[in-house]
């Protein structure tokens, strides 16, 4: 206790031009143990982000399915109706043949082939856009008729 009040004194004596140690008695105590190259480092992994946008989610914003339009033609009796679809220009087609009755039906259109029956009573194609005015001729599988798939469909009611 004297040492240390001894360091005390000597603290601020201002101009005296004499310097005095001061002895310690207290004991230090060790610096915290650090770590070793053996111990496991800390990884941080930044969590990756999510979007929640329509766009980026499964069937999201519509644009894993290009647009289309719809062309359906029907067999029933014996007969394949309507004899003309009117559809918007530029938009795909998705021809669909569709047997109501569950007899054959069959037409050609744009090269391919469509054919259905009881068994299997809808066949679908999709054919590109039209340009306005153009039209796609459908032929009837075993008939002389031709229907028509006609790009000059007015928007609105």
């Amino acid at each position: 206790m004297l040492a240390a009040a001894a360091a005390l004194a000597g603290c601020g004596s201002g101009g005296s031009g004499q310097t005095q140690a001061a002895v310690s008695t207290t004991p230090t105590t060790p610096p915290p143990p650090t770590a070793t190259a053996t111990a496991p480092i800390a990884t941080v992994t930044t969590p990756t982000q999510t979007s929640t946008s329509p766009e980026d989610q499964p069937g999201g914003a519509g644009d894993e399915t290009p647009i289309a339009t719809q062309a359906l033609f029907t067999g029933k009796d014996g007969d394949l109706t309507p004899a003309t679809i009117r559809v918007p220009p530029f938009i795909a087609v998705k021809v669909v043949l569709h047997s109501a009755d569950g007899a054959s039906y069959g037409i050609e259109v744009a090269h391919h082939e469509l054919n259905v029956d009881g068994s299997n009573p809808t066949a679908t194609v999709k054919l590109s856009g039209l340009r306005a005015g153009k039209r796609y001729m459908v032929n009837v599988t075993g008939a002389p008729e031709t229907l028509a798939i006609v790009a000059n469909a007015e928007p609105g009611p």
